[in-house]
């Protein structure tokens, strides 16, 4: 069913559900009064004036407040006489108030409002009356008059007279004119299905009408512009556009609409409706855009209101309009992720000042990221994304890019006191070029994510720049002394400008700094080592780390062990696998890994060969749920890219480092010799040298040293199971509760104070027992249950062996703990044996499944 046909059923629906009012066709002109005494005549008089053919109309006068002296003044007036007039005295204050009594008791099918201090034209009520029908609403025209100046040239009519130009009538080309009170007439079967928000203070015609319109499907006219049909609007001082700049006007009154705007975004899906609501949202954010300007100091207490609220449509941009005078050149931005956009993110976060923005659409080559996203929302003003085709170095497609760059900063030129960039993609360091010509006292930041010119592998890069002109006046000494070094190839050019021009540099670590200046003669070195700084990657305050809670379901009987990022020929898992298998084979303790990583690099055999090696595998987690996870596991691990002596020294830090290091888990890293990442000094870093993975023995050496057997035994001094190996058995203990396996079985935990226990390999032997012992350490009674997943009779046996005397021991078929758990009670200071037998060999997976046990402490 498309959405016409479920709408058109809906107001049929409606029809039932709210019967028709049954009113004579005609206007009831609903007024609000409070203090008016001195507008009261001339609007009145303006009604009087109408000039009426068949036209029949009422006049709902609504007194609130202090109504007396307006009371006075109305009923001894000749209007009661000239009039239909009815005098409603209202019990609340407020003009919204006052609205919903006037149209409830409406005796005529439409409404429009009118406020004391305006007045009407001679033909409003005539040309209206002419063009009301069912389910439409008409708009008349509306001039301005302050002092006695008619201004007819205002946006509101405007709207009205361009809509009727084109005879265009709907709510994207009278947006405007259709979220204030006044200058149309309503229908009230549509009026009375909602009411003016009498709580609101301000902006309640905004709700209204937005409400108004999710609720009915109303059709819009324009009353012919011949008609002369205008509504008077008096603009005095103390209107709503002239209020006191104050904090609770501006800011408070404005969040208390954008709050129930944001209800109405997020039920919405029509089109035309959302736009229609968003610009009202946005209308709001603007006016507390002009309070920040006025009251900058006041940005904090602003933002923590706005974050209390929890909104997702609040569009920060417009907060932001006019604050950034630093442009961010990169070519990846949120809401696209990968480490550059990552990295620049977090520095946003860490200068926590507000910021203009130029990137392009990455949706062909990355992915959206919206929890980094959500985090800078509020750091960013003017945001450019290019839509052109997104390319790493082909000059066909980034041509558009550096053009957009520049026109988006000569746009803004004179407010620009910096410009930033950062390069991944080495396009973002060729826009600033341009700027720093036009504007040369602009301070340009460059930084670097990696060396841009040489490869990981020591291969050079290359892309043609296709633009002779170009190159040629590079050539020509406008980078200096670097001038020298200019050719056709785009990934040396954006380090060459921006080494040349920038004012600053910035690098992750000095091996990379120093690397990449290598090719150069000393003074060349000099003179970029003085504009350099070593900034690393940030790390974000705990509390970043907490915005998401992700459930993980690990195994608490062992040691969780997570590695996230991607693999390449110079940073594979082989060493993984080393280390897990060499941990098992050796440790006090069990330990799986855990990688979240692409899984499009993984085939199911790779999968399959590393779950046999206690490595599972896990797609991606967006950045807010993946600091989260770094709090969860035991331990963080970091692979070091292997250059292999490729390179005088490892530029390369990995960059998940610096969010490692902010979730407080212990980070094991594997090293290479003389690498930032050996050099690093942390309390909580553990380091492995990549050469002790070339002999087994120098690695279980290593790990066997007491600082890794401390670190392992403190990871289990919390409350959960504790899994070990002893004597070639396993064993699970705690205070009062002992549980021992025979080294046949396996075990997983799968709860607080539940295990599941299966044999260790799928041949299974008739002849082999299979047992676990479980000892109550307690002087009190415990009990436990078990289960079994299995319903074949006759194919494997279980007994329970008590070692108090004075319980007897009792056997059972596996199928019958399958329905039915097994409840034991041990005595104080006594053991039981649960003993598991098959009645033939197998060598099955199934079979190994069929001996499963789940053990429950209870």
């Amino acid at each position: 069913m498309n959405y016409n046909t479920l709408h058109t059923k809906l107001r049929t629906l409606k029809k039932d559900v709210i019967p028709s009012q049954n009113l004579s066709k005609g206007i009831s002109i609903v007024i609000p009064v409070y203090k008016g005494k001195e507008y009261i005549a001339a609007c009145l008089n303006s009604l009087v004036e109408q000039k009426i053919v068949e036209a029949k109309f009422e006049v709902i006068i609504v007194l609130n407040g202090e109504y007396s002296s307006d009371y006075l003044e109305i009923m001894n007036s000749s209007y009661i006489e000239r009039l239909d007039i009815l005098v409603l005295i209202n019990d609340r204050v407020g003009a919204s108030s006052a609205r919903n009594l006037g149209m409830k008791n409406a005796k005529y099918s439409h409404v429009t409002f009118l406020d004391i201090d305006d007045y009407l034209s001679e033909n409003f009520i005539e040309a209206n009356y002419k063009y009301i029908s069912d389910n439409t609403i008409s708009f008349s025209q509306i001039y301005d008059d302050t002092s006695g100046e008619i201004d007819t040239d205002n946006s509101l009519n405007k709207e009205i007279i361009k809509a009727q130009e084109m005879n265009n009538y709907n709510l994207t080309d009278l947006n405007k004119i259709a979220s204030i009170t006044v200058c149309k007439v309503i229908p009230k079967e549509i009026l009375i299905q909602q009411e003016f928000r009498e709580h609101l203070r301000s902006g309640e015609d905004t709700v209204f009408y937005c409400e108004l319109f999710v609720n009915s499907r109303p059709l819009l006219k324009v009353v012919p512009i011949e008609e002369n049909a205008i509504y008077y609007r008096k603009i005095r001082e103390n209107s709503v556009s002239r209020k006191e700049a104050t904090y609770d006007f501006l800011v408070y009154q404005r969040l208390e609409i954008i709050e129930i705007l944001e209800q109405i975004l997020n039920k919405v899906i029509n089109p035309t409706i959302v736009n229609f609501v968003k610009s009202k949202y946005n209308a709001q954010i603007s006016f507390m855009n002009r309070y920040l300007i006025e009251n900058p100091s006041k940005r904090d207490k602003i933002l923590q209101s706005i974050e209390c609220m929890q909104l997702q449509n609040f569009n920060y941009s417009i907060l932001n309009r006019g604050f950034g005078d630093t442009l961010i050149v990169s070519y990846c931005f949120p809401p696209y992720s990968d480490t550059s956009a990552t990295v620049i993110s977090k520095r946003l976060i860490q200068n926590n000042k507000v910021v203009d923005v130029v990137s392009n659409n990455m949706n062909k080559i990355r992915n959206k990221e919206p929890s980094l996203n959500n985090m800078i929302k509020p750091l960013v003003g003017e945001k450019t994304i290019v839509n052109t085709q997104a390319s790493f170095s082909n000059m066909f497609y980034l041509n558009s890019y550096v053009n957009k760059a520049f026109s988006t900063f000569l746009n803004n030129e004179d407010k620009y006191r910096n410009v930033y960039s950062r390069a991944m993609f080495p396009i973002s360091h060729i826009p600033p070029l341009f700027m720093k010509i036009i504007k040369p006292e602009i301070k340009w930041i460059a930084e670097f994510s990696d060396p841009l010119l040489i490869d990981i592998e020591s291969n050079i890069r290359h892309s043609d720049m296709q633009n002779e002109m170009f190159v040629e006046s590079l050539k020509n000494g406008m980078l200096g002394p670097f001038s020298k070094y200019v050719d056709n190839n785009l990934f040396n050019l954006s380090e060459l400008i921006p080494f040349a021009l920038a004012d600053n540099l910035v690098f992750t670590n000095n091996n990379q700094l120093e690397y990449m200046i290598s090719r150069f003669t000393k003074k060349e070195k000099e003179f970029i080592r003085e504009k350099s700084v070593i900034q690393e990657h940030p790390t974000l305050d705990k509390d970043f780390y907490y915005l998401e809670d992700v459930k993980i379901n690990n195994d608490e009987a062992l040691i969780n062990i997570a590695y996230f990022g991607n693999f390449y020929s110079n940073r594979n898992y082989d060493n993984f696998i080393k280390l897990i298998n060499t941990l098992n084979k050796n440790g006090k303790y069990f330990f799986t890994l855990h990688i979240y990583t692409n899984l499009d690099a993984f085939t199911n055999d790779d999968i399959e060969f590393l779950e046999d090696n206690q490595i599972f595998v896990y797609p991606y987690l967006p950045f807010g749920k993946f600091l989260n996870v770094t709090t969860k596991y035991d331990i963080l691990l970091v692979n070091d890219t292997q250059v292999n002596n490729q390179k005088l020294n490892n530029p390369y830090l990995p960059s998940k480092m610096s969010d490692y290091l902010g979730s407080g888990t212990p980070i094991l890293a594997i090293t290479e010799e003389n690498s930032i990442l050996s050099n690093m000094e942390s309390p909580q870093l553990y380091k492995l040298k990549s050469s002790y993975f070339k002999d087994e023995t120098k690695l279980k050496s290593e790990l066997d040293k007491s600082s890794y057997s401390k670190l392992f035994d403190e990871i289990f001094l919390n409350d959960r199971r504790k899994l070990i190996k002893e004597n070639g058995n396993i064993k699970i203990q705690d205070i009062d509760f002992d549980m021992r396996l025979s080294n046949n079985l396996q075990i997983n935990n799968i709860g607080q104070q539940e295990w599941i226990v299966k044999p260790l390999n799928q041949k299974i032997s008739k002849n082999q027992d299979y047992i676990i012992t479980i000892r109550n350490t307690d002087t009190k009674s415990r009990s436990i249950s078990v289960n079994s997943f299995y319903s074949m009779k006759n194919v494997i046996k279980i007994s329970f062996i008590f070692s108090d005397d004075n319980i007897e021991n009792f056997s059972k078929g596996i199928s019958r703990l399958k329905n039915e758990p097994e409840v034991i009670e041990i005595a104080g200071q006594s053991s039981l044996s649960i003993k598991v037998r098959y009645r033939k060999s197998y060598n099955s997976q199934s079979f190994l499944e069929a001996g499963r046990l789940k053990i429950s402490n209870l």
